[in-house]
């Protein structure tokens, strides 16, 4: 009967991730060169899952990026982050082609960018436009391939999602010319007791086994039979792999089944983005960041919702002294298929107490506080209920601080939502107040976390747990001279800007008085100026004035004559 319920209540969602006829040849390629991709759909990235394709751009910048269809810019954006130089297209067919980390736009789109952002005084801009503004045709010029926003080299992120929900779908269901004959892999299997009472080879801990393979089959070295009893979760520690490259991808399509009964499925043809955070709870979070290494567990904990995960299971019991076999089937886009087939043998546990301390409720909102600190958890913040630790005070590692070092839990457990910290500091000099921030330990460096004050206390809201301690920074953002060619050469005014703590907040530029755009990569921690005749005279002395400020307030100016 469980089972039945668990069916029934996935059918409802699978509607959304199953039996859609995804158009086949509507669109074209982006680029001109052939599709080598540097990230696939769905892929298990940080707090999120991948929401489109990264096409290769043979490691430089520079390529003609072509609308894939006609359609009408709905969309443009510039920000140092994300996705840099963005473009969405409306089209009619009901789908939505977004283009990312764009080295420029084309002319005609980029003399819309250039009005907004001149008019609103701005670098980074998000437009909607009206349909009638910009229509394009396929395989018109639209922009050129770059490593802007928060790209780790050049490539093309393209995504093509349904307009009305904005829901992301897989691109490699829509017929593009991709050779891909190699099959996924597995490289372990994990085996999990989920509650105290289960066992796992006579563990309590989650168990690592190692695997053979046998044309596409894989099994457990040596025939291994694991023990289980109670409560238990399965993962595996699986990626696919493509023709031409060597980088390797998320899996499209996993089914787990106990006994020839499904248990677990899910296929990865498209997600919101509201439960995309939810990949910390699809990984083992602590693994991650112990080991960086993440992994697909078949189990969901209490606080996860997926709609792409078809069928699902919150753990299977094993209690009856039975041998059960067990099946997972993995499948990428292209048809290339694996399996794994092993056997576990059930044992009957003797029920012991629970000897666990208090839990912090998932599914309740949560206030903890000592002395001169406090945390606040929204409900719906963990994943699961999670032992009640306490908040340690102990002296800061800085001398410069202005409080004691809290530490509030382990950073291996993930937050699905903000909490709000509260500090309450050292005297502080009252002309301080406004440089005084909670930074937040991050290995070996601090962060700025926040800097609000509610009465006397400090507050910072943060998606991660971990040591909190408030600083002060006094010391504005340095701007120097980038180094390379002249501006002479180049056509561009280029600068290095840097801050010593709390980091870059905003940075604006004048020549002779007037704001001009400069361009900010945070990667390289450069602005730039493309000098142009539309905007100053030529063979005359100019006056440049650059201002950049940090997030506690301090800035940091630089005036410099230059003839052009």
């Amino acid at each position: 009967m469980k089972i039945r319920l668990i069916i029934f209540f996935t059918l409802a969602s699978f509607a959304i991730t199953s039996g859609q006829n995804f158009p086949k040849d509507y669109f074209s390629a982006p680029l001109d060169i052939p599709m080598y991709l540097s990230g696939n759909f769905g892929e298990l990235r940080s707090n999120h899952y991948h929401s489109g394709i990264d096409i290769k751009t043979q490691g430089r910048e520079g390529h003609k990026v072509y609308a894939t269809a006609s359609g009408v810019v709905s969309r443009i954006k510039v920000s140092p982050y994300g996705y840099g130089h963005a473009i969405y297209i409306d089209h009619p067919n009901g789908y939505t082609t977004v283009y990312g980390h764009l080295q420029r736009f084309s002319a005609k789109i980029d003399k819309i960018v250039k009005h907004y952002q001149y008019s609103q005084e701005s670098f980074a801009i998000d437009e909607m436009l009206a349909s009638d503004i910009l229509k394009v045709k396929k395989g018109e010029v639209i922009g050129f391939s770059g490593n802007s926003g928060s790209s780790g080299g050049p490539h093309l992120h393209f995504e093509i999602r349904e307009t009305e929900s904005e829901y992301p779908t897989n691109p490699l269901l829509y017929g593009f010319d991709i050779h891909d004959d190699v099959a996924p892999v597995i490289r372990g299997l994990y085996i999990y007791p989920l509650d105290e009472t289960a066992v796992v080879d006579g563990s309590n801990d989650k168990k690592l086994y190692r695997l053979t393979k046998i044309g596409n089959t894989y099994s457990l070295q040596n025939a291994k039979v694991p023990l289980v009893s109670g409560k238990i979760g399965f993962a595996l520690d699986t990626r696919d792999y493509m023709n031409g490259t060597r980088n390797y991808y998320g899996i499209y399509q996993l089914d787990m089944y106990v006994d020839e009964q499904l248990e677990h499925s899910f296929t990865f043809d498209k997600f919101s983005f509201s439960e995309s955070r939810y990949l910390n709870a699809h990984i083992d979070y602590a693994l991650y960041k112990t080991h960086k290494r993440r992994i697909h567990k078949l189990f969901h904990e209490d606080n996860h919702k997926e709609s792409f995960t078809e069928v699902f299971n919150k753990g299977i019991y094993f209690k009856d002294k039975q041998q059960h076999s067990v099946r997972i089937d993995i499948a990428d886009v292209s048809g290339n298929k694996i399996d794994l087939k092993f056997n576990v043998q059930a044992a009957v546990q003797k029920e012991t107490p629970n000897l666990g301390g208090p839990l912090l409720s998932y599914y309740m909102p949560n206030r903890l506080e000592i002395e001169n600190f406090y945390v606040k958890i929204p409900a719906l913040t963990f994943y699961k209920d999670i032992p009640k630790k306490e908040i340690q005070a102990i002296p800061s590692e800085r001398k410069d601080s202005y409080s004691k070092q809290y530490h509030f839990l382990d950073e291996t457990v993930p937050l699905h939502k903000n909490i709000t910290v509260g500090i309450r500091p050292n005297d502080i000099p009252h002309h301080l107040h406004d440089k005084a921030f909670i930074a937040r330990k991050n290995g070996s460096k601090y962060r700025f976390a926040g800097h609000n004050w509610d009465g006397k206390y400090l507050t910072a809201k943060t998606n991660a747990v971990g040591d909190f301690v408030v600083l002060v920074d006094t010391i504005a953002p340095q701007i120097s001279l980038w180094r390379g060619s002249s501006f002479k050469k180049t056509g561009k005014l280029r600068y290095k800007i840097t801050d010593n703590l709390s980091g870059i907040a905003s940075f604006k530029g004048k020549i002779d008085g007037k704001w001009v755009l400069f361009e900010y990569d945070p990667k390289l921690n450069i602005i730039w100026h493309i000098l142009s005749p539309e905007v100053i005279t030529k063979v005359q002395k100019h006056k440049l004035e650059l201002e950049v400020k940090d997030s506690c307030g301090n800035i940091g100016f630089r005036e410099a004559y230059f003839t052009w």
